[in-house]
């Protein structure tokens, strides 16, 4: 049986809330010991939302700094849980970069069309 004690010097033992405050005063001990603890979070968040554009290592990319942002803006004393929190922020991190991409893709693609109109039309003039 394990027993989560300060006493008893566990590093895992550290309240969630004092690695919350910690991580937002600048401690990345605490920010990746709280990324790694919510890693499955955002795994979770790309297997149940369409990846748009972005392919899976893009997308888990996303989302792990939705999970950063998180992290540093959230407050435990308001009131939901951080799961909770934290999806929204994931998901809007994730579909932020898919449009992103989707807008360089669309615009790569209209160059292209460009050049071929033009070649085409220097062909028949």
């Amino acid at each position: 049986m394990r027993i989560h004690s300060h006493a008893m010097g566990d590093p895992g033992s550290i309240p969630e809330a004092t690695l919350f405050r910690q991580a937002q005063a600048g401690c990345l001990d605490s920010l990746n010991r709280l990324m790694a603890r919510h890693e499955g979070l955002v795994h979770a968040v790309v297997r149940r939302h369409g990846l748009g554009v972005l392919s899976f290592a893009e997308a888990l990319h996303a989302g792990r700094q939705g999970l950063w942002r998180a992290i540093l803006h959230y407050d435990p004393k308001r009131g939901p849980a951080f799961s909770t929190y934290a999806w929204p922020c994931i998901l809007r991190q994730i579909w932020g970069a898919a449009q992103a991409q989707a807008r360089f893709e669309f615009s790569a693609m209209r160059s292209e069309a460009r050049r071929e109109w033009k070649d085409f039309r220097s062909r028949w003039s």
